[in-house]
């Protein structure tokens, strides 16, 4: 017998349910999530905690991804000014756990 091992993986695949400024909705990946941040309303969930806890792991990617440097609050007033997340150091951060984030079912 032989068996088919199922991957997803969680940063590039699309699981998160989301919706655009322009009011579509679709599912996104982590990756992708973080690199249309600007375009995006929301991060949806079935239930309100399930979409508190998604924001909450998107975070914790941003803060670990990003080099803050000596001034953090000038670090965030940039990015926040410049309207997008600095992807570069966002998708480097995302490629050094590329192999935890698979998901085998």
């Amino acid at each position: 017998m032989t068996t088919v091992e199922e991957s997803f993986n969680l940063i590039d695949e699309p699981w998160i349910p989301s919706r655009s400024v322009d009011g579509e909705s679709r599912l996104m990946s982590i990756s992708g999530v973080l690199a249309d941040s600007a375009s995006l309303a929301a991060v949806l969930g079935d239930v309100p905690t399930q979409a508190f806890a998604i924001q909450r792991v998107l975070i914790a990617i941003i803060r670990r991804a990003i080099d803050w440097g000596a001034d953090p609050m000038s670090t965030w007033t940039s990015i926040w000014k410049g309207g997008k997340l600095p992807t570069q150091q966002i998708e480097g951060y995302l490629a050094s756990i590329f192999l935890p984030a698979d998901v085998s079912a």
